[in-house]
């Protein structure tokens, strides 16, 4: 289907004729499309009450060394592997990890 000036002049007259276009238009003109369409009723909805639990171990202190990447995935690995391997975690444990480049 091709769309010449006939069809878009067809368009904008319907567009023009339901007075709710011209609301809408005017509310994300003036306030963008994100704040003019934001739902209250989906902010009165949602409480942020959460009932998720999740299992605390100990906290790995990296000591600012920048390996924060390393720690929080050994931390989920930890996790994991008490429960798979029923083992009580061991915080007192500490592992040093060493990179080395040539």
């Amino acid at each position: 289907m091709k769309i010449d000036k006939k069809e878009i002049n067809k368009f904008y007259k319907k567009y023009a004729k339901n007075s709710t276009n011209k609301l809408i238009e005017s509310a994300m003109t003036k306030n963008g499309i994100f704040n003019a369409s934001y739902n209250n009723d989906m902010q009165v909805k949602h409480n942020f009450e959460f009932n998720t639990q999740v299992t605390k171990t100990g906290i790995t202190n990296q000591k600012s060394s920048g390996r924060c990447w390393i720690f929080s995935g050994l931390n989920m690995l930890k996790v994991k592997a008490s429960k798979a391997l029923m083992l009580k975690i061991l915080n007192s444990a500490k592992t040093t990890f060493y990179f080395e480049t040539n």
